[in-house]
């Protein structure tokens, strides 16, 4: 019995098709896994101006600077709601309760 043999058309079709479906797999799983680009706005990619700013500098030197010894934690002023009020303590009176003999029973 003699083996027939496959056209060469169909392997190239066979082989064609696998190329196309691989293909296709991978530019979806590329699409999945890739991060969007970021839009910046065009205000954000303008150059640095390269003049220097006098007034900008005048206004850092100003400022206080505080060493780690002059540093203090900011407290916020007590109001008059947050003031301790004395608060009258319940009194305890004593109840008279009648004694039991040590041969009675109670009930």
């Amino acid at each position: 019995m003699q083996k027939t043999k496959i056209p060469s058309l169909v392997i190239i079709a066979v082989f064609t098709t696998i190329t196309v479906i691989c293909w296709i797999a991978f530019g979806v799983i590329r699409i999945l896994t890739t991060k969007p680009t970021v839009n910046v706005p065009a205000q954000i990619l303008s150059p640095i101006s390269p003049t220097f700013d006098k007034n900008a500098i005048d206004k850092i030197r100003q400022t206080v600077y505080f060493d780690k010894e002059q540093e203090f934690e900011v407290l916020p002023a007590p109001s008059a709601s947050l003031e301790a009020s004395p608060t009258p303590s319940p009194e305890v009176s004593p109840v008279a309760s009648p004694s039991a003999t040590p041969g009675e029973i109670v009930r």
